[in-house]
């Protein structure tokens, strides 16, 4: 803090006598109400910030107690859906979650179950409930293939396109065909997460949609790996396979999986539920299972090398 500058005026009376020689009345009045003001000295203080605090980290629910898994649980979510949360506190608290949700849905239900009566609010238990069922579904789509010993040489890793313009994307499709807005974020999110995921899958789709050559060119319009273009085609695929109206037989036509359908209408009933859930969902990392561990796979990456979770 900066405090104001200070003058103090020493003041010296000068005094002279009527009776003096030479000198009349008038003067010696005037000269007694005459003062001289002494130079004074100033001083200033500055008082230095304090550094802000460091962005906060999580917890990831790696706990056996369900107990403090749940507090870790409500910690994240409760930050990812504060506005008020900066970007490095969010991509912390959403990772955590995603870490947590994992760990949670490789368990017994029955800790799920625990940790669900010790969250705080209905609203964390029902963000609980479609993130472990999500992740449940993942894990058993992909059945008990054996993990890679690294992760596909042809991907990339890149940075997706803003919040805002995404979901100007699913809701102008939306708006165009019927899909929920909300079906279209959750197949990109699990396609390719957001679009972060760049390369062609093992059984040959492309873009952040995932379209086979020939459900492109029957669909697509435009760049298969535009964006906009490849949300427009995945809608009208959608549609033209029975959604809105029969969403699950549009969804499994879309990967011929009741796995796949149910996770897909988690992650969507999530982000109807509460549109600020996909504020955590951009923040998501892509996770990559070898034989070596759980990787992150971050942005960049193979140029940014991958993290391993130490988990499965």
């Amino acid at each position: 803090m900066r405090r104001a500058l200070t003058w103090v005026a020493v003041a010296g009376l000068l005094a002279g006598s009527a009776a003096c020689k030479g000198e009349t009345k008038r003067a010696a009045a005037r000269r007694a109400t005459t003062t001289t003001a002494a130079p004074t000295s100033t001083t200033t203080s500055t008082t230095i910030p304090p550094a802000p605090p460091p962005p906060r980290t999580f917890a990831n629910a790696s706990s056996d107690n369900a107990t403090l898994a749940a507090a870790d649980i409500a910690a994240a979510e409760l930050a990812t859906l504060d506005p008020a949360t900066g970007p490095e506190e969010l991509h912390n608290a959403a990772v955590a979650g995603q870490l947590a949700y994992r760990r949670i849905a490789q368990r017994d239900v029955s800790f799920e179950q625990a940790i669900a009566a010790a969250l705080p609010t209905d609203a964390i238990r029902l963000a609980l409930a479609y993130n472990v069922a999500a992740s449940r579904h993942l894990i058993a789509l992909s059945g008990n293939s054996a993990p890679k010993e690294t992760p596909p040489a042809a991907w990339r890793i890149v940075s997706p396109a803003p919040t805002g313009e995404l979901l100007g994307y699913y809701k102008e499709a939306s708006a165009t065909t019927g899909v929920p807005w909300s079906i279209l974020a959750a197949v990109n999110f699990v396609e390719t997460r957001l679009g972060r995921v760049r390369g062609t899958s093992s059984a040959g789709a492309q873009g952040p949609m995932q379209f086979m050559p020939a459900t492109w060119a029957a669909y697509g319009q435009g760049d298969i790996y535009s964006i906009r273009d490849s949300i427009a085609a995945a809608a009208r695929y959608l549609k033209a396979n029975g959604a809105p109206e029969r969403l699950d037989d549009a969804i499994w036509r879309y990967n011929h999986s009741k796995h796949y359908v149910e996770a897909i209408k988690a992650y969507a009933n999530r982000i109807a539920l509460d549109e600020r859930a996909f504020r955590g969902y951009y923040e998501w990392e892509v996770l990559y299972r070898t034989a070596g561990g759980l990787l992150i796979l971050p942005i960049g990456w193979p140029d940014v090398p991958a993290i391993n979770t130490g988990g499965v």
